[in-house]
C-alpha cells in the first residue's frame, strides 16, 4: 500500500511536465559531454545554498517520494530541468574531480621522466628506460580519464569551489 502511495505521489508530481522533464527515457551515456560553466555554478550554488541539496546528495537514504519531489523542485529553482540533469551534473563533476586528482599524482613522475630525458650526457640505455617510462606515466595518465575531456576542462576553472561546496556539505 505504501509503495501504491509513492508511486501515486510520483506520478502526480511529474503531470504537467514533458517525458523528458520527469523522467530519463535512456541510460545517461557518460562518455558525453555535458557540464557547462552555467551547470557546475549552478550545482555550487545549490550545494552552497539549500538544505535539500545536501540532503538528498550527501545524506540521503532510502529517500521518500516526498523528498524526490523537493529535490526536483528544488533543482529546478536552481536552473537544472529537475532532478535527473542535477544527478548527471554532479556525476559528470566527481568524474572530472576525479581525474584530476589522479593525473596530478602522475604529473611529478612524468615531470622527472621529462628531465631525465633532457639530460645530455645520459646513456642509450638510460634514455631508452626514460623514454619507456614516461611512455607508460603518460599512458597511464590518459587511462584515468573516464568521462570526456570537455567536461574536465569546463570542471577545472570551478574545481576549487566545488570542492569547499562538498567539503562543506559533507560536514566534518
Amino acid at each position: 500500500m505504501r509503495a501504491l502511495a509513492a508511486a501515486c505521489i510520483v506520478i502526480l508530481a511529474s503531470c504537467g511536465k514533458s517525458e523528458e522533464e520527469s523522467a530519463p527515457t535512456a541510460v545517461h551515456d557518460y562518455s558525453k559531454p555535458m557540464l557547462t560553466d552555467a551547470h557546475v555554478k549552478n550545482l555550487v550554488r545549490f550545494i552552497n545554498e539549500d538544505k535539500t541539496a545536501v540532503d538528498f546528495l550527501f545524506r540521503g537514504k532510502n529517500q521518500t517520494a516526498e523528498q524526490f519531489i523537493a529535490f526536483d523542485e528544488a533543482a529546478r529553482r536552481f536552473g537544472f530541468k529537475g532532478r535527473y540533469e542535477c544527478l548527471y551534473v554532479k556525476s559528470h563533476c566527481d568524474q572530472a574531480e576525479s581525474y584530476l586528482r589522479e593525473a596530478e599524482q602522475l604529473d611529478p613522475l612524468i615531470k622527472n621522466s621529462e628531465a631525465e630525458l633532457a639530460k645530455p650526457d645520459l646513456s642509450p640505455d638510460g634514455r631508452k628506460f626514460a623514454e619507456e617510462t614516461l611512455a607508460r606515466w603518460t599512458a597511464l595518465k590518459k587511462s584515468y580519464m573516464r568521462g570526456p575531456a570537455e567536461d574536465v576542462e569546463v570542471f577545472r576553472p570551478h574545481r576549487e569551489a566545488y570542492q569547499a561546496a562538498v567539503k562543506k556539505a559533507q560536514g566534518p
